[in-house]
């Protein structure tokens, strides 16, 4: 045969497709919006560990600022004390949002660490943070960390041990109150407990559930070792998926540790509702480098610039509270009204 025959066969060959990548359908997966919560700082992480970190409700309410600013629409915060330690005094909770209400207005989507008296049982152990900052202003709590898993400190006599009943009758009470629980799972055992206490009867917590995974941070399940980080945020993920297959829940993937980028830039590709970032549980930025995190508002505009490369929305704040069924805030009703 010819060169010239060869030549036309060719040319006819791949005139048409051959590969039909016009015919592939959308995968929809990232195409939901993903809200981005931060947690500013939190009851461990020391300033000799991290010298940027936090610590009196000022400087706690310009890091909540900033990154509201950069995009963040859950800010989550612990307080501390004088000395730097962490403290469970609900009044500076209230200063710290005093001071970002001011500054960027009290429609954001607040939450806080609610563990009042360690050493307590049942409500006793919460009510002395929950009633007051309810009472003062709804909208100072109006997300509650919700911890379903017992655990024990390496040191010293506090511990957190709470039964199916008792958080049974937490969440109802949290609901009572106009706190909407964020229920939180450190062990992947914890589903049992959340399907047994919590969706056994109903409306014994309103829908949509907001539950959140940690992984690789204190009490949670490790992931410094890669490739197995990886297939255990999937695994994970997806196996919560199939057990509240017909439920109406939000789920989001909250990473601690070196490992906290890597494995939060997964849980966007993977379709996670929310995902959370932050120094309350990360010291470095990357996990081959020892970068210490400036500030949180580097980790909001680090992620959300991922977002937008991935072309994952970011949810708005109006976005944030539709998804999680707040419903609209009074300043949402009132634009669209106007408009």
């Amino acid at each position: 045969m010819s060169s010239e025959n060869v030549k036309a066969i060719v040319s006819k060959h791949f005139s048409e497709p051959t590969y039909f990548a016009h015919l592939d359908p959308k995968i929809m997966t990232m195409a939901k919006p993903l809200i981005v919560g931060v947690d500013v700082v939190g009851a461990r992480i020391l300033r000799s560990q991290n010298p940027n970190i936090p610590l009196t409700p000022k400087e706690i309410a310009d890091e909540v600022i900033e990154s509201v600013k950069a995009g963040a629409t859950i800010p989550h915060i612990h307080v501390r004390d004088e000395s730097g330690a962490a403290t469970e005094d609900p009044s500076l909770n209230k200063e710290v949002w005093d001071r970002v209400f001011d500054a960027v207005g009290d429609e954001i989507v607040t939450s806080n660490h609610i563990m009042e008296n360690r050493l307590a049982r049942g409500l006793d152990m919460f009510k002395g943070y929950i009633d007051p900052l309810v009472e003062w202003n709804p909208k100072y709590l109006q997300v509650a960390a919700t911890v379903t898993t017992d655990f024990s400190e390496p040191t010293g006599p506090l511990a957190y041990n709470i039964s199916d009943t008792e958080l049974a009758i937490l969440v109802e009470y949290l609901e009572a109150k106009g706190v909407k629980p964020e229920v939180q799972m450190y062990a992947p055992g914890s589903i049992d407990r959340i399907k047994h206490a919590l969706l056994s009867k109903p409306n014994k917590i309103r829908r949509p559930i907001w539950i959140n995974m940690h992984l690789g941070k204190h009490h949670s399940p490790p992931v410094r070792q890669d490739p197995w980080s990886h297939i255990q945020v999937i695994t994970w993920f997806n196996e919560v998926k199939a057990e509240l297959s017909g439920e109406d829940v939000a789920l989001g993937i909250y990473v601690g540790g070196r490992n906290w980028l890597p494995l939060t830039v997964l849980a966007i590709m993977i379709g996670a509702d929310v995902i959370r970032v932050g120094m309350e549980d990360s010291l470095y930025m990357y996990p081959h480098k020892d970068d210490i995190i400036a500030s949180n508002a580097e980790t909001v505009r680090k992620i959300i610039a991922i977002c937008n490369e991935l072309g994952r929305p970011v949810a708005t704040q109006a976005e944030t509270r539709r998804i999680l069924g707040f419903g609209t805030s009074e300043r949402q009703r009132a634009s669209a009204a106007a408009d």
